[in-house]
């Protein structure tokens, strides 16, 4: 006869005389879980993720901010050859005060390209338009580590927009 084994999914009034009978149920309590271990890059992304998703919204943090506009381009190292272009209309009210874009390296380790500190300063200056560019800081792959940085170039403009302040009615 099959041992009865005690698993989470035992169903005791299941069990039959029969052992080939029971076959079906000992497979089904048997269930194995792979967990796949995290790569250096996925680790840091998750942690950036839980950062961001642990910051308070634009729209919070920035109370007189009506409107961002970012438009980015990604360059090689060098910062000779595009990659690629984007241009979009940031929702305050969904988007975090932590603002960062990933590097477009899809290999690149502890890198990416965090643009919180120039919308702060140019929102607490109230700039209606910033533009400069940021290199990746990150390693070049995983197994480059302590060795080979990145480098891929961000060029960005950030547009915002602010809300008039409302004027005092004296009487």
């Amino acid at each position: 006869m099959i041992p009865l084994l005690k698993t989470a999914r035992h169903q005791p009034d299941r069990i039959q005389s029969d052992p080939i009978a029971n076959l079906g149920v000992f497979c089904y309590s048997l269930t194995l879980m792979y967990v796949r271990k995290q790569g250096p890059r996925a680790e840091y992304r998750d942690q950036q993720g839980k950062r961001v998703a642990a910051s308070p919204s634009l729209s919070e943090k920035y109370s007189k901010l009506k409107s961002l506009t970012v438009n980015v381009g990604y360059f090689a190292p060098k910062g000779l050859t595009k990659y690629r272009t984007l241009t979009y209309d940031v929702n305050l009210s969904h988007a975090r005060s932590v603002f960062r874009l990933d590097c477009c390296n899809a290999e690149c380790v502890q890198g990416d390209f965090e643009l919180t500190k120039e919308l702060s300063a140019a929102a607490a200056k109230r700039t209606k338009t910033v533009a400069g560019e940021l290199c990746c800081q990150g390693w070049q792959n995983s197994l480059s580590i302590k060795k080979v940085k990145c480098n891929h170039v961000l060029r960005y403009q950030l547009k915002l927009g602010y809300r008039l302040a409302k004027a005092s009615t004296g009487k």
